[in-house]
């Protein structure tokens, strides 16, 4: 990917999908919505601040490439992600 941004903690893209449990493509990712779960993150040591970092990371994607096929679906993930761990901290 030309001049993408860092992935949050030098995060390997590939293993934090694997993790979450999406496949490829938007539809994908939203599809996982539906079904990720606050046991599943805590599993995984998501964080609310981390959660954050991917979100921001995958708008960044998007933001440098509208016709990424699946950084939009994985930003609105990561907002459900946020969702269910507000209230921890960041």
């Amino acid at each position: 990917m030309v001049n993408a941004p860092k992935t949050p903690r030098g995060g390997d893209m590939a293993s934090f999908g694997l993790a979450m449990g999406w496949g490829s493509g938007s539809a994908s990712a939203r599809e996982r919505m539906a079904t990720i779960t606050r046991e599943h993150l805590k599993k995984i040591g998501m964080t609310r601040g981390l959660a954050i970092a991917w979100r921001n990371f995958y708008d960044e994607v998007h933001r440098r490439n509208p016709l990424n096929p699946s950084a939009a679906g994985r930003r609105d993930l990561m907002e459900r992600v946020i969702e269910l761990l507000t209230g921890d901290p960041p």
